[in-house]
């Protein structure tokens, strides 16, 4: 697991400014995937109940799917509903 080297962000803007340009383009990526897997396992971990069968990945992208599907399928029966009241 990445470690996250600041302790603040003073800090990281200290150590930015300080560091060559291939330093901070490390320092820039290692805070863009710590940012990154901070907020995959936020998603991941909002799912309190995995499904059988399935990781918390799988069952959060089937929940996510579901969704977005449902609303589609809302929407375009709102626009079918809107087009033939008129």
């Amino acid at each position: 697991m990445i470690e996250w080297p600041f302790v603040s962000r003073r800090e990281y803007q200290r150590v930015l400014a300080e560091r060559n340009d291939s330093d901070r383009c490390l320092v820039l990526a290692k805070a863009k995937l710590f940012e990154a897997r901070k907020n995959y396992y936020d998603l991941i971990f909002a799912v309190v109940k995995k499904n059988e069968g399935e990781t918390r990945h799988e069952t959060a992208l089937r929940y996510i799917r579901e969704h977005e599907n449902r609303s589609a399928g809302e929407t375009l029966a709102a626009i079918g509903k809107g087009r033939s009241n008129k």
